[in-house]
């Protein structure tokens, strides 16, 4: 038997930890020392630093996952705040396929299981963490491949989020909604986003098109 310490994080939690704590954040704005554009940068970055260190706390709990001969079993060893989430004990010929999602600062980690069902947790990794998250990544696969010996449906590995439609689509149209910002501030240089928004829109529209392209190329040399 394997086991496993791991935080994970609840998104809604954090968005509405996020939400409460945006007026603070920028009512905080005004006390910004206007010496030095450094010091500015500084004091931006301490700010979102510790915006993002409350939300992930808010957000976060704890679970001990052990996997075994005869499946995969959770124990929550720290509730997320304001829940009481049963524990799981998930036998293996309920497993249909497996996937780790990496994202930037966003990992997650999905069981899909028998009659449309899925298992699935989030991890945010802006900051380093003293858990057995990585290990049980690392080592998950192996396992399962370990498992398949003994199984006569095996438990495969599942696809990449961004292969799938729903991703695509939004995608799809965040570019076509970051195109139309950057024509119309074209038009009218005066409004709009600042230009260092638009850079930022698009260097994520980018990163995500080419994670895209390169799931699709890893898939096809499948």
């Amino acid at each position: 038997m394997r086991e496993y310490r791991i935080n994970i994080n609840s998104n809604w939690r954090a968005i509405a930890c996020f939400i409460l704590v945006m007026p603070f954040y920028l009512f905080s704005l005004d006390f910004i020392p206007s010496s030095t554009t450094f010091i500015q940068i500084i004091t931006f970055a301490i700010l979102l630093l510790t915006m993002y260190v409350i939300c992930d706390l808010v957000s976060r709990g704890t679970i001990r996952i052990s996997v075994t001969s005869s499946g995969v079993k959770t124990v929550w060893t720290r509730q997320f705040l304001l829940a009481k989430n049963p524990d799981t004990d998930l036998s293996w010929d309920r497993i249909v396929d497996f996937k780790h999602h990496e994202d930037k600062w966003l990992e997650s980690f999905k069981l899909t299981l028998t009659e449309n069902q899925q298992y699935k947790f989030y991890k945010y990794t802006l900051l380093p963490q003293q858990d057995n998250f990585h290990s049980f990544i690392k080592e998950f696969p192996n396992l399962v491949n370990n498992t398949n010996k003994d199984l006569t449906k095996k438990i495969r590995e599942g696809e990449s989020e961004y292969l799938n439609s729903s991703f695509q689509w939004a995608l799809i149209l965040m570019t076509i909604a970051g195109i139309f910002l950057l024509v119309y501030k074209f038009i009218d240089p005066n409004s709009g986003p600042r230009w260092s928004a638009l850079g930022t829109i698009f260097f994520g529209i980018i990163y995500y098109w080419y994670n895209v392209y390169i799931e699709k190329t890893n898939a096809n040399n499948l």
